[in-house]
């Protein structure tokens, strides 16, 4: 195996440094999309909020005008409430799937070209150091 030349050294430095560049803007995409968590957050309290509503109109059940509708009140509240619930849960879900798929593309998608572009140089520079061995 031949020794590796300056060109091949420069370019593994500069590969390195740009893969570390890239899992940092990476990152830091994945952690920008993940304060989106806080949308879902907000909509569970509204789903705690329409919960407690239904719970305290279910505490006029008793009353004897009101109590029925107050009763079929709460009931559909208490629904709707579980619903928001679960679509605020759905929603953090996919914001973390895709915080790590928007930082594995910010930092695969630059690095890639600049990978194999390495390896093609590199390539080059050890067959031209073999060459000037041979003839040499």
């Amino acid at each position: 195996m031949t020794e590796a030349g300056p060109i091949t050294q420069t370019m593994g430095r500069f590969l390195l440094a740009w893969i570390l560049v890239s899992a940092l803007a990476g990152l830091g995409t994945a952690f920008a999309v993940l304060e989106l968590r806080a949308g879902p957050d907000a909509v569970n309290q509204a789903a705690r909020a329409l919960e407690a509503t239904a719970d305290a109109l279910d505490g006029f059940g008793s009353l004897p005008i009101v109590g029925d509708s107050a009763e079929d009140a709460s009931g559909a509240i208490a629904d709707q409430s579980a619903r928001v619930e679960e679509i605020a849960e759905r929603s953090r879900s996919r914001i973390v799937l895709v915080a790590f798929v928007a930082g594995l593309l910010v930092l695969l998608l630059p690095t890639i070209p600049v990978y194999v572009s390495y390896h093609v140089v590199t390539g080059l520079e050890r067959r031209i150091i073999a060459l000037e061995t041979a003839g040499g």
